[in-house]
């Protein structure tokens, strides 16, 4: 859905070896690459039962597609408990649990370095990044993260999503509705700076 804008980003080839199931593949990608190995998507494949916990700013603004605009001191969570999520997961008989650590709205679940939009300026300090991995490895629940480049709170002059649709007055749900979506969307791009922005953030 997001693009860059101009030049690409030069990333060095890397060379891994993944043993999954006692096969081993030896793989050769550009760092940043997406393409797992057909082992690693086995793997993945063959845990079957799972859960994505969609939690953040938009738990507290009531807004799935945030505009990233509430300070970070909305995020207040009462009674934060993400040892209870993963043991949840554990008694449901599920393999892993995927957590959103930062969607739309730009909020980190993790104090990064590189924002001040982050739950270590917040209502509730908890890194709920590191608390939900620690808890993984206790009920030895598979843990995932979700990171949403569609930021609308750290653009660095990007157009995003939200833009696009603001611009032409539609919803997601209509642009979904569309042939195809990407055609109502593709005016949305993603600038180098914020690119470098994502990548110091994922390391």
């Amino acid at each position: 859905m997001l693009k860059m804008q101009n030049s690409k980003i030069n990333l060095p080839e890397i060379s891994r070896e993944i043993t999954v199931n006692h096969f081993t593949e030896t793989k050769t990608a550009r760092l940043g690459d997406q393409r797992l190995p057909i082992a690693v998507l086995q793997s993945w494949q063959e845990q079957a039962f799972g859960m994505f916990i969609h939690f953040g700013m938009s738990t507290f603004d009531q807004d799935e597609f945030s505009a990233g605009d509430k300070p970070a001191s909305f995020y207040a969570p009462k009674a934060l408990d993400v040892d209870q999520w993963v043991r949840t997961a554990r008694d449901a008989g599920m393999k892993y649990a995927v957590l959103t650590a930062k969607h739309v709205a730009g909020f980190c679940l993790w104090p990064s370095q590189f924002t001040d939009y982050h739950v270590g300026k917040s209502g509730d300090t908890t890194d709920v990044v590191n608390t939900f991995v620690l808890a993984c490895r206790k009920y030895d629940v598979k843990p995932g993260l979700y990171y949403c480049l569609w930021d609308n709170h750290h653009k660095f002059g990007s157009v995003t999503p939200s833009d696009v649709m603001a611009w032409k007055g539609v919803s997601l749900s209509s642009a979904n509705n569309q042939a195809n979506p990407h055609d109502v969307l593709r005016a949305a791009f993603t600038t180098n700076e914020a690119n470098t922005f994502f990548l110091n953030q994922i390391k």
